[in-house]
């Protein structure tokens, strides 16, 4: 099944970037729109198409649900409780009767995995009120609920991953636990969830993302914590284990981040979104695992989404970020090194939440999807256009 092959952010997190080639030194300071080797760089996007889905969309997922080999868009809806997956028709639009599924009122994140153990993408959903993840199974025309995973009803689980944490070919799970400052790993087996030791954070963990920080080739775990204003950075052992995990200062009120190389070759580096200042805290790889704290930039007062990706065709990680506050998805174009220049922001729909970077209609430019809270909608921007 297919994947978007660039970072995907619910509100939230991303599991790398993938499919990226090198290309020559002299195409990366090619203009939006130059062709380079053959090769377009560009950055620009079609105004938004706007999507109707379920009342209040936080958290985004981009995968091939429907085994067409184009990628859909699901998203968790809190104010009804629900999931809802938008087809892809195959050339960037969505206009077919959604899919629905039934989770809790809450509901926040969601993310595409394997969940029973077959080849089609299914879905995890947190519910912060119900204490629980909900998972639902692939049917290829619906989605069916296949049990709940229960962390308790005081624990607040927000944030959530998905990854080969134990090196099997089944999707395990990462949970943030709010109100207990603590990461729940569930190892996945034939469509079965058991639980392995939980990982001690910091306050108020939100959000969660899977990525490989060092050069084991096994997914570490980056956390950001609300409460304290830091992330957390916990190793994999890649038995579905994790080490003691470290702690950075972040921005005030961090609820967002997203992990990527910064260019091919490179380990993942990490991308922090303040809430309440706008601000990105960007963490380079040093090697080993180890985070440093590089700069800062400031994009949007009330930024609660973040995605890392290739969006403009240069091979290098782009950052793209929403800001509930004004309405607005901004797109800052990365130099391999840790710089990022902002793009005139775009608008969106009503304060816009969870942002995923995906090739929608398959034209090789990137587009993106950003799920609008206010406005019961995803926009959808084609790229290139």
């Amino acid at each position: 099944m297919k994947l978007a092959l660039f970072a995907v952010l619910a509100a939230a997190g991303c599991d790398g970037v993938f499919g990226l080639q090198h290309i020559p030194e002299r195409m990366r300071d090619a203009a939006p729109g130059d062709v380079a080797d053959g090769r377009t760089l560009c950055s620009t996007f079609a105004p938004a198409v706007e999507y109707q889905v379920g009342k209040g969309p936080q958290g985004l997922t981009i995968a091939d649900f429907t085994g067409d080999g184009t990628l859909d868009i699901a998203t968790a809806n809190a104010e009804v409780g629900t999931v809802t997956v938008l087809k892809n028709a195959g050339n960037g639009t969505f206009e077919g009767t959604p899919i629905s599924a039934v989770a809790d009122i809450g509901v926040s994140q969601v993310v595409a995995a394997h969940i029973d153990g077959n080849n089609t993408m299914d879905l995890a959903a947190t519910n912060a009120g119900a204490g629980k993840v909900s998972l639902f199974a692939n049917q290829g025309d619906s989605f069916q609920s296949v049990g709940d995973i229960m962390t308790g009803s005081s624990t607040a689980p927000s944030g959530l991953a998905a990854g080969s944490f134990a090196g099997t070919s089944d999707a395990d799970l990462a949970v943030t636990l709010a109100s207990s400052s603590r990461v729940a790993i569930f190892l996945s087996s034939g469509g079965t969830h058991t639980a392995s030791p939980p990982i001690d954070v910091q306050l108020q963990p939100t959000q969660v993302v899977a990525a490989k920080l060092d050069d084991d080739d096994i997914l570490d775990l980056v956390v950001a914590n609300a409460g304290s204003s830091t992330i957390s950075i916990a190793l994999g052992a890649g038995n579905g284990t994790f080490g003691n995990a470290y702690h950075l200062p972040a921005g005030s009120l961090p609820r967002a981040l997203a992990a990527a190389p910064l260019a091919p070759g490179m380990s993942a580096s990490v991308f922090v979104v303040s809430s309440t200042t706008g601000s990105i805290d960007i963490f380079k790889n040093e090697g080993a695992g180890e985070l440093s704290q590089d700069t800062m930039r400031t994009v949007a007062v009330g930024a609660l989404g973040i995605a890392a990706g290739d969006v403009n065709g240069d091979t290098l990680t782009d950052l793209v970020v929403t800001g509930s506050t004004g309405g607005t998805v901004s797109v800052l174009e990365g130099d391999g090194q840790g710089t990022f220049t902002p793009r005139p922001p775009l608008s969106t729909g009503s304060s816009p939440y969870g942002v995923g970077i995906a090739d929608f209609d398959g034209d090789g430019h990137t587009d993106l999807a950003v799920a609008n809270s206010g406005g019961n909608t995803v926009s959808v921007f084609l790229g290139c256009h």
